[in-house]
């Protein structure tokens, strides 16, 4: 494990939150209650920078789309098998260092993700297709049933 020195403690107040480059990966780092965790520094979402997100305790909400993360352990709040990488942090002597080495980071979803680093979602199956369009005429707008003659007239089958 390389750990990499990227600032001094100081520089990142309780509440605060702050984008570094350690190594040849771009970090998000925040502290909270004085302790500071080190996440990738881009949303799953469309890729936006997680440093520039208001942090409120332990979340941060996402500057572009407002996906909440929690910084201590990466997960997206809503879907927490969905996550950031997270990176083991030390402080040393008043300084900040980040562990650049092994794999992305310490946690991190399985989901695929193209080369871009961009999320993908799952294509609906066939089956949800036809279901989901059975209805639509080509314009894709949804049709309600009409009533039948019966319902309209408003009888009923009371016996």
């Amino acid at each position: 494990m390389q750990f990499v020195d990227v600032c001094a403690l100081e520089s990142i107040a309780p509440g605060s939150s702050r984008a570094v480059r350690a190594g040849d990966r771009d970090v998000a780092l925040f502290n909270v209650d004085g302790t500071v965790h080190a996440l990738e520094n881009a949303c799953r979402h469309a890729g936006a920078a997680l440093s520039g997100g208001k942090l409120c305790g332990r979340v941060v909400a996402c500057p572009a789309h407002g996906w909440k993360y929690d910084v201590t352990t990466g997960a997206l709040v809503v879907a927490p098998t969905l996550s950031v990488a997270r990176y083991p942090v030390r402080v040393v002597d008043g300084r900040v260092l980040v562990e650049t080495g092994g794999e992305a980071g310490v946690s991190r979803s399985t989901a695929s993700r193209p080369p871009n680093g961009l999320a993908v979602q799952s294509q609906p199956s066939e089956a949800q297709v036809s279901r989901s369009t059975a209805s639509r005429p080509p314009n894709g707008l949804a049709v309600q049933s009409q009533p039948t003659s019966a319902a309209a007239r408003g009888s009923s089958d009371e016996h």
